[in-house]
């Protein structure tokens, strides 16, 4: 996902990506993953909502755990 839709490589050098709507992107994904957009989206937005979490309310042991 990083590399199709967080980071481009247009000239041999990373950048990155354009943004892109959530249905965008879950069209995206669904064409690679072979699954729906609606699967696509839902599997999205649950990643984003993770990661939008502290470390340490993610993993046990995280970086941000005192």
């Amino acid at each position: 996902m990083e590399t199709r839709l967080g980071l481009a490589r247009p000239h041999l050098k990373w950048v990155r990506a354009q943004p892109q709507s959530l249905q965008e992107a879950a069209e995206s994904l669904a064409n690679d993953a072979g699954v729906s957009v609606e699967g696509a989206a839902d599997a999205l937005k649950s990643l984003l909502l993770i990661a939008s979490l502290a470390e340490c309310d993610r993993v046990s042991g995280g970086r941000d755990e005192s």
